[in-house]
């Protein structure tokens, strides 16, 4: 799994589903796969997640256009995403796909 063709979105709305972050992320290019946190003991959506563009080029165009932007969760509770490279997010990676890269 390459890591440099992912993005790490966080500050997302706790009612933010795929379906939101494909279609938010789309803007920006080719979405291949959206991947949320879940927090092992609730089932909830631990508000980040993810995004795994089409190229690396893709990649920087969507941190570039979408950072900071708000996005809209279904009961309407928006927040500004704040976005980065997956491979600054280490930690939080192996938490939702464990230890491989």
């Amino acid at each position: 799994m390459d890591i440099n063709m992912w993005i790490y979105a966080g500050d997302m709305p706790f009612d933010a589903t795929e379906k939101l972050l494909k279609e938010t992320f789309a803007a920006a290019g080719n979405v291949k796969e959206v991947k949320l946190a879940i927090d092992s003991g609730s089932g909830r959506f631990m508000g980040y997640a993810f995004v795994k563009m089409g190229s690396k080029e893709e990649v920087a165009k969507a941190i570039k256009e979408l950072q900071g932007k708000e996005i809209m969760g279904e009961y309407k509770a928006g927040r500004e995403m704040y976005l980065e490279p997956a491979e600054k997010e280490k930690d939080l990676w192996e938490d939702v796909f464990g230890s491989q890269k």
